[in-house]
């Protein structure tokens, strides 16, 4: 009788657990573990730094491209754009990095020829060499297809310091190398002193048009047609990289909304 009066006054008192002590640890844990299983689904951060395109948007490649979806494949060798007059139609390739991100762009080029194809005029290859001219990319980036077009939906340049009409220019090199879309001009000294072919450097963007064409204000550097060849692309993220190992916490009730 006097077991039980305990355990009343116990109960009464606050002083007594219903639920066995290693069964209520065992339920804390699986909720722990089912809460911390869930929020993960929500983190939108890919698992690099380093971010890769996902697809090409095969309905958007225009004019003259071989082997688009090498860009996100990295089979069949380059990516290449041929434009052999500047009348002929823009060869351009876009591409979808699969959601919005923000970074800084880099490309790496396998060359170019200001002749399309080898077997054109050399000579007059080796005479826009001489004079630096090359042949120009311009990129495009935009949120949306909606919004995609030769220019990007919003770029620095649309406030501020204004070199650029929307898009990113290159003079891509004869010979191979890495391209990053630093803020700048790769030329100085146009009559506006603005610089010629100039990058807006970051951009937030979901997809990426690449075409081979040039600015008339980029002469002589620069000249809309002959042959580009690209080897990949890759964005460094500039947003900090939240992952679930970075996280901080929060409130167990926002992690069951």
């Amino acid at each position: 009788m006097g077991g039980l009066w305990t355990s009343i006054f116990a109960l009464m008192t606050g002083q007594w657990n219903p639920i066995p002590l290693n069964w209520s640890g065992s339920f804390r844990e699986a909720r722990s573990s089912e809460y911390e299983v869930n929020w993960h689904r929500y983190v939108r951060a890919s698992e690099s730094s380093t971010i890769l395109p996902v697809r090409v948007v095969s309905d958007l490649t225009r004019g003259t491209v071989a082997n688009p979806s090498g860009l996100v494949t990295g089979e069949g060798g380059p990516t290449i754009l041929y434009r052999p007059r500047k009348g002929d139609e823009i060869p351009s390739v876009t591409v979808d990095f699969g959601q919005n991100t923000v970074g800084i762009l880099s490309i790496s080029f396998a060359g170019s020829s200001t002749s399309a194809l080898p077997s054109e005029d050399k000579d007059a290859d080796i005479d826009r060499d001489m004079n630096n001219e090359r042949p120009g990319i311009r990129l495009a980036f935009s949120e949306t297809l909606r919004f995609l077009s030769n220019v990007s939906d919003f770029s620095r340049s649309y406030n501020g310091d204004t070199i650029t009409p929307g898009s990113d220019q290159i003079a891509v090199r004869k010979d191979p190398y890495v391209w990053t879309a630093n803020h700048g001009c790769q030329h100085r000294g146009a009559a506006d002193g603005k610089g010629q072919v100039c990058a807006d450097g970051l951009h937030g963007f979901r997809y990426l048009r690449i075409y081979l064409d040039a600015l008339p204000s980029d002469k002589p550097y620069t000249t809309p047609h002959g042959r580009v060849e690209i080897f990949n692309l890759s964005l460094a993220l500039s947003a900090f990289h939240g992952t679930p190992d970075t996280s901080t916490g929060g409130s167990s009730a926002a992690t069951r909304t």
